[in-house]
């Protein structure tokens, strides 16, 4: 798994791009806020379970997606060394 991809904002806004949405589309189709969305992608918030499910179906994750995605989610708060750490074991899909 690619390093970067052990951060839930980079992740979020890597789907998000890749998927060809704005800010505003992505906070249109997932019921949040456009404040909300950058504060995720800009790191001042950690997603909450319900936001995070939000976000993967506006997202349209795929199963493998959805289970590194509400992974990371879990772990947004977590320092990086560690979060790498507690991820080691985990099988978070390709």
């Amino acid at each position: 798994m690619s390093s970067n991809f052990l951060c839930f904002p980079t992740m979020l806004r890597a789907h998000r791009l890749q998927r060809g949405l704005t800010l505003a589309a992505l906070a249109e189709a997932s019921g949040l806020t456009l404040p909300h969305i950058s504060n995720l992608e800009h790191s001042r918030r950690a997603p909450s379970p319900v936001h995070a499910e939000a976000l993967a179906k506006a997202l349209a994750l795929r199963p493998a997606e959805r289970r590194r995605w509400l992974a990371l989610a879990g772990l947004a708060h977590v320092p990086p060394g560690l979060r790498e750490a507690l991820t080691a074991g985990l099988d978070l899909g390709p």
